[in-house]
């Protein structure tokens, strides 16, 4: 791989809204046990494991956090944005994104 191809793409957008990305959510996961094609949007259902105390155990349970529909675009920009994050995870490989 070389330097280039490790780069994000550089996708036109309009500016960032500042008023709307102060109230964006963060979203925490551990895992995404569905997901599909639907024409043309993409979608991926995030869970997470939840811990309830009831009067004498706990119990867990999964729970859908997010459910995301992209386009094929989108798709695209979040497919680089985990291949870059697993590069920075696992530097031995030899490369590097920077």
């Amino acid at each position: 791989m070389t330097e280039e191809s490790n780069k994000m793409p550089r996708i036109p957008t309009p500016p960032l809204s500042q008023i709307g990305s102060a109230t964006a959510p963060f979203v925490y996961f551990e895992g995404a046990p569905t997901f599909g094609f639907d024409g043309a949007i993409g979608n991926i259902t995030l869970e997470a494991l939840t811990h309830v105390a009831t009067e004498d155990r706990i119990v867990s349970e999964r729970r859908v956090v997010a459910h995301l529909r992209m386009s094929a675009k989108g798709l695209a920009s979040l497919k680089q944005a985990i291949e870059s994050i697993e590069l920075m995870a696992n530097p031995s490989r030899g490369e590097s994104i920077n």
